[in-house]
C-alpha cells in the first residue's frame, strides 16, 4: 500500500494508485488532484496565516494516474485579499483541472472567535459501521486512501447518509 497519494518529483507529483478512481484504473477519482491544487494554491498566497474563503474549480478531462504538475499564479495580489489560480496538468501540458481560490487575511486578531454548532449526525465515529464502496474495481484506488464509518445510510444502496471520514493512507502528499 503506498504511504500517500502523491510522491514529490524534481517536477512535480507522481500520483499512486491511491489516487485511482471508480470508472478506470487509471484515471485519478477528481478528490485528490483537487486537493493537491488547493494546498499548492495556499503555498503560492501572499498572505501569511489567511485562509481560503471561496473555491472553484473546473475540470477539463480525466487526470491519468502518474506524473502531473501544478502551476500556481497570484491572479489578484494584495494585502488582505488575494486570487490564486492553480492549474494541473500532465504530459502534454494540456489544462486538465484548474482551481480558482480567492484567499484574505485571517479575522482572528482581537475578534470573537466563532465556532460552529455541532453536527447533527445520529453517532461518533467511534460508533460508526465502517464500509467500503462496492464500486471501486480496483483493490489499491482512493477508497483505500480514506477511512469511512457511517451512522446512518450507505455508500452501496440508494438514499441519505451520514458518514465519517478520515484520512486512511499515513501522509499525503509526502513532503518536499
Amino acid at each position: 500500500m503506498p504511504a500517500a497519494l502523491y510522491e514529490p518529483r524534481d517536477d512535480g507529483w507522481l500520483a499512486t494508485p491511491l489516487t485511482i478512481g471508480p470508472w478506470d484504473p487509471g484515471l485519478q477519482h477528481a478528490g485528490p488532484p483537487a486537493a493537491l491544487l488547493l494546498r499548492e494554491a495556499e503555498r503560492a498566497s501572499g498572505i501569511e496565516s489567511g485562509q481560503t474563503v471561496r473555491l472553484a474549480y473546473d475540470i477539463f478531462a480525466p487526470v491519468p494516474v502518474g506524473p502531473v504538475h501544478v502551476r500556481t499564479s497570484v491572479v489578484r495580489p494584495g494585502r488582505r485579499i488575494e486570487l490564486i489560480e492553480a492549474v494541473l496538468a500532465a504530459g502534454d501540458e494540456r489544462p486538465l483541472m484548474r482551481l480558482s481560490a480567492w484567499r484574505m487575511r485571517s479575522r482572528t486578531d482581537g475578534a470573537t472567535e466563532v465556532r460552529p454548532a455541532p453536527h447533527p449526525a445520529v453517532s461518533g465515529p467511534e460508533e460508526s459501521r465502517p464500509e467500503d464502496a462496492a464500486f471501486f474495481t480496483e483493490e489499491i484506488a482512493y477508497h483505500r486512501a480514506l477511512e469511512w464509518r457511517f451512522a446512518t445510510g450507505s455508500f452501496n444502496s440508494p438514499g441519505p447518509a451520514s458518514a465519517w471520514t478520515t484520512p486512511g493512507a499515513p501522509s499525503w502528499p509526502a513532503s518536499r
